[in-house]
């Protein structure tokens, strides 16, 4: 479901890549064919970063020309066999190129941002084995130049019109933006700019099912986060600013309501679990995003945490306890009903 990039322009960080192996990322990006990157030979370079991901399981997708996919490139991956290594054919591709791939035991990545029903039906007919087939959309450096939700969804669907349990990758941009533009590498230019998870969910509702980060780096904070959210449908969600005496009502694992309110999110458990009076203070206005407590005037509900997700007004029985970073507020509306989420200090 998640991955990253490592390019060759850069210098590796087997750290950061353990890190990321660890937490649960599955799929690596890499590419021999960047025309930015001076590389003497990048088979070379392919070979050195296989040698230290050996040991993993993992998927390793290679972003290649059809000029440099020959028996040279497939019996550097035929020395690897506990990795799934794929070919991501970027342009030109042909029956003939895809049926070399398959028969050398390599998987084929096509190029899902311009692959044509034409293509499809071509490779359907051929009987090319639909396991053997994966998918992922280009990223755009330049900015106003990626795609739109539409263009990318009508894709997808064109796609699962063949096979409907297809992969399909996109982009989306890491928190360090690979050169030589720096503004990201995102699929859909509606995620150049925003956060993360809004890039994730945003390719997820474009009929996406894999994500991959396509710059070469992502913070670790940022990292986790966008794993508990796409995997777990847990949102760590960072705070502007709160009231230190609310800690403990603050701090703790929240659910929200299955039945999910129109204007608010609502911890399922949170009147339950108070433990004291929640006196009558800080009534102020509740802009979205704000986090507050109804106090002992609101009653039965006294207790109960909540989030707001449009501007509400100020009131007497609820108090201001609160504010999710304002970068992070576009993210409130992927929680769900019984997603769970928790308030962070932030990125140290």
């Amino acid at each position: 479901m998640l991955g990253f990039s490592i390019y060759f322009s850069h210098e590796p960080n087997y750290d950061y890549e353990k890190s990321l192996l660890d937490m649960g990322y599955k799929t690596i990006f890499t590419s021999i064919q960047i025309p930015e990157e001076e590389q003497k030979d990048p088979l070379d370079m392919l070979e050195h970063r296989l040698n230290k991901l050996s040991s993993e399981s993992l998927n390793i997708i290679v972003d290649a020309n059809p000029e440099v996919i020959n028996d040279q490139l497939f019996n550097l991956m035929s020395k690897y066999p506990s990795l799934q290594l794929i070919i991501r054919i970027d342009h030109s591709v042909s029956l003939e190129l895809v049926k070399e791939c398959v028969s050398n035991n390599v998987k084929v990545c096509l190029n899902a941002s311009t692959i044509s029903q034409e293509d499809l039906k071509q490779f359907h007919e051929a009987k090319i084995p639909k396991s053997q087939m994966i998918y992922c959309h280009n990223y755009y450096p330049r900015p106003e130049t990626g795609l739109s939700q539409s263009h990318v969804l009508k894709q997808n669907q064109l796609i699962r019109s063949f096979d409907n349990e297809a992969t399909i990758y996109g982009f989306i941009p890491g928190t360090s933006f690979r050169g030589p533009i720096h503004k990201g590498l995102p699929t859909l230019e509606s995620a150049r700019g925003t956060t993360v998870i809004d890039a994730s969910y945003q390719l997820l509702d474009s009929g996406v099912n894999h994500i991959i980060v396509g710059d070469h780096y992502i913070s670790l904070f940022e990292a986790s986060r966008l794993y508990k959210a796409i995997m777990n449908q847990h949102f760590e969600l960072p705070l502007k600013w709160f009231n230190d005496s609310y800690q403990t009502e603050l701090f703790k694992r929240h659910t929200n309501r299955p039945d999910v309110a129109e204007q608010v999110i609502r911890s399922m458990h949170s009147r339950t679990e108070c433990q004291r009076t929640i006196p009558i203070e800080e009534n102020l206005d509740r802009p979205e995003g704000t986090i507050t407590i109804d106090n002992k005037l609101y009653g039965r509900y006294e207790g109960e945490v909540q989030i707001t997700k449009v501007n509400l007004p100020k009131t007497d029985s609820v108090n201001v306890v609160a504010q999710i970073d304002s970068t992070y507020i576009k993210e409130l509306k992927y929680i769900k009903g019984n997603h769970t989420f928790e308030f962070v200090k932030g990125e140290e």
